[in-house]
């Protein structure tokens, strides 16, 4: 008996192990859950011309581009891939910039170039360039440009704006949000280059007359950093745009802006509970830092109660909820809830007025009341009942009588 009891468990261990395999497999990610987008593309004989293609990663891991490779067998064009996203985010994409020069005497007829992607997933599987890889035509235009309707045109270059701060704060990491504008009759393409910081995009592509919501990973080990945005703007020529990024994680102490009491912006809502009470507390950080602190109330020693650490990025409004449960079951009791962050104390006073539930004297008696008014107003219809069938039975002489 003990013999088959082990051998059930040991067999129940290695069907669990063989199922818990096979799921981990089944939801690991893949190759196959990689898409090269690419797409047919003009080039004017005698140009040079960028074009961003896109990887698409469908699967539940991060992707990360080792690198992108762009070529041609055809004569007359010169194909490579410029720069590209070095990660691709779970359920996201990458951009991969490719270059295309049409030479002078290109014929105009149809080529194909070639793009190609080796990486590696988070989990360390490898995707090589014989998985990820995809072809697209090349149009060489041997027409020459019309200078004179091209000034006609208006080009509303103008109408182009970058939204974004001039300075960020970051601790070692950081995310900027940034928005373009691009109103122009203009496509924009924007190129991300950084010093003493990595980004996870290097590349932006933004069509004419659109309006677009932006993010870009920032890390750093440095104190300091430069971002360079370079926007091409077509006809409407290039610019650059720079960002400058402090890490607080980096900078001495005495670099570091001292925290004060006006940075931080508390306020709370007191509610009942059905094991005691909750304050809801709201705290808004009004400076460009980073804030690092301890949420608690100040309740009574037998009192239970909660708190928080709490970590608020510049200009971020969080909303804590506390419990407290009070010992006693009456009685007026005042206590604070504090905020304690850069050896700077923030506090609020808090009262809750404690009472045990009784039955209100006057709801008794005016039940009382109601039932005796009730039983008179009954007693009172009986009688009018009572009389109005004494008058309709009639003795006989009454009835001679009249």
């Amino acid at each position: 008996m003990r013999y088959i009891k082990s051998r059930k468990t040991g067999l129940r261990i290695m069907l669990a192990f063989l199922l818990l395999f096979g799921l981990s497999y089944a939801f690991a990610a893949s190759c196959s859950d990689l898409k090269l987008e690419t797409r047919a593309v003009e080039v004017r004989a005698g140009s040079k011309a960028t074009f961003a293609f896109y990887l698409h990663n469908n699967s539940n891991e991060r992707f990360y581009i080792d690198r992108a490779y762009a070529f041609d067998f055809s004569d007359g064009i010169s194909t490579q891939a410029l720069r590209w996203d070095k990660v691709a985010l779970a359920g996201n994409e990458a951009a991969i910039v490719v270059s295309i020069e049409a030479f002078e005497d290109a014929e105009q007829k149809d080529r194909n170039a070639f793009l190609q992607v080796r990486g590696h997933f988070l989990s360390g599987k490898e995707c090589h360039y014989y998985e990820l890889k995809s072809d697209f035509p090349v149009e060489v235009i041997s027409e020459k440009i019309n200078v004179e309707e091209l000034e006609k045109k208006p080009e509303y270059c103008e109408l182009f704006e970058i939204v974004m701060p001039n300075t960020i704060r970051i601790y070692n990491s950081g995310t900027l949000d940034f928005i373009v504008k691009n109103y122009s009759n203009q496509e924009a393409k924007i190129y991300v280059d950084a010093e003493n910081a990595s980004v996870y995009t290097y590349f932006y592509l933004v069509p004419a007359k659109t309006i677009a919501n932006k993010t870009l990973r920032i890390e750093s080990d440095a104190s300091e950093a430069t971002i360079e945005f370079t926007i091409d703007l077509g006809a409407c020529g290039t610019t650059k745009q720079y960002l400058y990024v402090i890490n607080e994680a980096m900078q001495m102490p005495s670099e570091i802006q001292q925290a004060n009491e006006q940075d931080v912006e508390m306020s709370y809502v007191l509610m009942k509970d059905v094991n005691g009470y909750i304050i809801s507390v709201t705290l808004r950080n009004l400076s460009e830092n980073a804030i690092q602190g301890e949420l608690f109330v100040t309740v009574p020693a037998n009192w239970q109660a909660e708190g928080a650490n709490v970590v608020l990025n510049p200009y971020e409004e969080q909303i804590i909820d506390l419990h407290i449960i009070p010992a006693e079951e009456s009685g007026v009791f005042n206590f604070d809830v504090v905020f304690n962050y850069d050896s700077v104390s923030k506090s609020k006073e808090v009262t809750i007025e404690l009472a045990e539930e009784k039955v209100p004297a006057v709801g008794f008696a005016t039940f009382a009341a109601a039932g005796i008014l009730a039983g008179i107003i009954v007693v009172v219809i009986i009688l009018i009942i009572g009389t109005a069938g004494e008058k309709r039975i009639r003795e006989p002489w009454q009835e001679v009588a009249e």
